[in-house]
């Protein structure tokens, strides 16, 4: 009984919350059932079955991981597709008590993929942006994701539409992809450019490769958040550089466990990281293809990393000290 007593009381916190998010792909989020609407509804007989798009959501290891996510933007060959994947998205964040979302999207792969159109993709996702915030209380900015894979010259030009967006709540960049074969070094000249124009600075590191890979998202972009970050505690003098200089580790518990960056659940760093003083958020990177909610993980870090509700309000604050947006 008394587990149960627990488990009420731990349930009535985490949903109780007022909850803010850093770290989630818009492509990522679309739920099956919903990708296999759209995919039909936009290809037809050349449409997936059912089965095929439900293999998408079932993920072995990065590479496995990677190969799906391709393949899902494939579908996704509308600009009001985004609309409706955001407008879901933040629905069931905003049932979550989730009040503030930094949602990250690719254009230029998009625009590689499926031809989308960065206006009007933006403007379908903006819409839906908007009728959130007005319905249901919850507040949303854009990141845009230079994609590591396309090139120097891609990021440079996904800087400039990132800065000419920032009247229509794009707030900041970050850096996907392969990280061991496209050192984050490459993307100096862009993150510059992006800083002089006054968007926020974050990239995926330390999920793919070692404490080298955030150890230059720091030194030659100077990133004031690093997406995963997993490999950093094995490297202590990297530690106390994150926690000295105060950049924001976005930590993606399921996610890094799915896709091999950690043996077990137990030995997710993120226990370490913030025990060592370093800032750090819980998100969801991919809900809908790890099949996590924000809820359900910071569920997980309190039963299996054995965080106290002190500790996840103190993270909370951490996370909007992060926010590259502003609150309303």
């Amino acid at each position: 009984m008394d587990k149960d007593v627990d488990r009420a009381a731990r349930d009535a916190f985490v949903r109780g919350l007022r909850k803010s998010e850093l770290h989630v792909h818009i492509e990522g989020s679309v739920r099956p059932d919903m990708l296999y609407d759209i995919a039909r509804s936009r290809l037809g007989q050349k449409s997936p079955s059912r089965a095929d798009v439900q293999r998408l959501y079932k993920q072995d290891g990065f590479s496995d991981f990677l190969d799906h996510y391709k393949q899902i933007v494939r579908y996704l060959t509308n600009e009001e597709d985004f609309g409706l994947i955001t407008g879901d998205l933040l629905s069931r964040l905003a049932d979550q008590n989730v009040r503030y979302v930094e949602l990250t999207f690719a254009p230029s792969v998009l625009e590689q993929f499926c031809g989308i159109d960065y206006d009007r993709l933006l403007h379908h996702t903006l819409a839906a942006i908007e009728c959130a915030e007005r319905d249901l209380g919850i507040r949303s900015y854009l990141i845009i994701d230079l994609v590591r894979n396309m090139g120097a010259d891609n990021a440079r030009r996904m800087v400039d539409y990132a800065a000419n967006s920032m009247d229509r709540r794009v707030v900041g960049i970050t850096l996907g992809g392969d990280e061991r074969a496209f050192p984050a070094a490459g993307f100096a000249e862009a993150f510059r450019l992006a800083r002089d124009k006054g968007l926020g600075l974050s990239a995926h590191a330390g999920e793919a490769a070692g404490p080298e890979s955030v150890w230059q998202c720091i030194d030659q972009l100077g990133v004031a958040r690093i997406g995963h970050g997993t490999s950093a505690v094995c490297d202590p003098a990297l530690v106390k550089r994150l926690a000295d200089l105060r950049v924001h580790v976005e930590c993606c518990i399921t996610s890094n466990l799915l896709t091999g960056a950690v043996q077990n659940v137990q030995s997710h760093p993120i226990r370490r990281l913030f025990d060592s003083g370093v800032s750090v958020s819980i998100n969801t990177d991919d809900p809908a293809m790890f099949g996590v909610s924000l809820v359900s993980e910071i569920d997980v870090a309190m039963t299996a990393l054995g965080f106290s509700e002190s500790e996840i309000e103190k993270m909370q604050l951490d996370t909007a000290a992060a926010r590259f947006g502003a609150c309303a």
